[in-house]
């Protein structure tokens, strides 16, 4: 059985996510580039507590625009 896809914005799940983020190295791999990134914010709010997420769910999360956007805002706040 496949969950909904429901992207956690609360603010416990984005102090979570810019660490996560920070402590990954995926804002310095020299093999990533701003795409692969904004793919890996976009796991981060659509994981469930176990970090895990199905495929699809992401494809349809890169489909949002909002859902993108929170992505963005996620990594400019972890550079920051």
């Amino acid at each position: 059985m496949t969950r909904k896809l429901t992207p956690d914005y609360s603010p416990e799940r984005r102090q979570h996510a810019i660490g996560t983020i920070q402590g990954s190295g995926v804002l310095t791999h020299p093999a990533l580039n701003e795409s692969d990134r904004l793919l890996y914010a976009v796991g981060c709010l659509i994981a469930d507590d176990t970090g895990m997420f199905p495929l699809a769910h992401l494809n349809l999360a890169m489909s949002d625009p909002s859902l993108v956007q929170a992505a963005r805002t996620l990594l400019e706040e972890a550079r920051n």
